[in-house]
């Protein structure tokens, strides 16, 4: 029984929070299993042990999982690189699930801190990247408030035109929270779109300028999403930052 209690996706159709037509993988997660102390730290010990076998098994998930997003960034925020290894079932609540390759997510150290899983919340509070699949929606927005020369984007999640439900809709809403997303973004983006706006002044006027400039911002948005997704910010800071500056080309 224990040994069959992994992590899995769902199939579409079956009772899952996800609808079919959104084309979302979704998990089953297990109930915590009360394990004795012993066995529970013995668990725990094998993630911890030196052995060639573990160190070689950390290699190939960290590959593996870098290889599926074509990137070295943390999969959690697409902000940062991943540094340390993430339980995505806690070891305190799974320890059976310590050296599961599925549950080990190469992330970055503002993640791995922030998440801060507790067992009862395991498998809503931040999303599953080796199973979520929500690249055929855009769901993060983005908006360029300007006040005299400070210019502050500002990220936020809208559903209105998703293919995804409520449920969904909720889980990726604890994700952007419980990983302090919206200030984090907002923060990293800010360098992005100073840069931008230099750029746009000392082409202002120029319209053939102007128009080889949008093109360029353009083809680094459709790179990122090939890359990255839809919902990766620089893409939805690029766009926001083209609709509000060059909206009239």
């Amino acid at each position: 029984m224990q040994a069959e209690q992994r992590l899995k996706p769902h199939e579409p159709g079956s009772a899952c929070p996800v609808t079919a037509k959104s084309g979302q993988a979704v998990l089953s997660f297990p109930a915590p299993i009360t394990w004795e102390p012993e066995t529970a730290e013995c668990f725990k010990r094998l993630y911890d042990s030196r052995s060639e076998p573990l160190a070689r098994l950390k290699e190939l998930v960290r590959g593996a999982l870098q290889a599926t997003m074509r990137s070295t960034r943390c999969p959690y925020c697409l902000i940062q690189k991943g540094r340390v290894f993430d339980h995505f079932l806690d070891k305190a609540s799974f320890p059976e699930f310590s050296i599961e390759p599925t549950n080990l997510v190469y992330v970055c150290s503002e993640c791995n801190e922030e998440k801060n899983w507790s067992g009862e919340n395991a498998g809503t509070d931040v999303l599953f990247p080796y199973f979520a699949g929500l690249d055929r929606n855009v769901f993060l927005q983005c908006r360029i408030d300007v006040f005299g020369d400070i210019i502050l984007p500002v990220f936020y999640l809208e559903f209105t035109d998703c293919e995804i439900d409520s449920e969904m809709a909720y889980r990726i809403q604890r994700h952007f929270d419980k990983l302090n997303l919206k200030d984090r973004l907002e923060t990293e983006s800010i360098e992005f779109a100073r840069n931008f706006v230099t750029k746009y002044r000392f082409r202002e006027g120029n319209v053939d300028e102007l128009q080889i400039f949008k093109e360029f911002y353009e083809e680094e948005i459709e790179l990122n999403r090939k890359t990255y997704g839809p919902n990766f910010f620089l893409c939805r800071l690029y766009r926001a930052l083209i609709d509000h500056y060059l909206g009239e080309l």
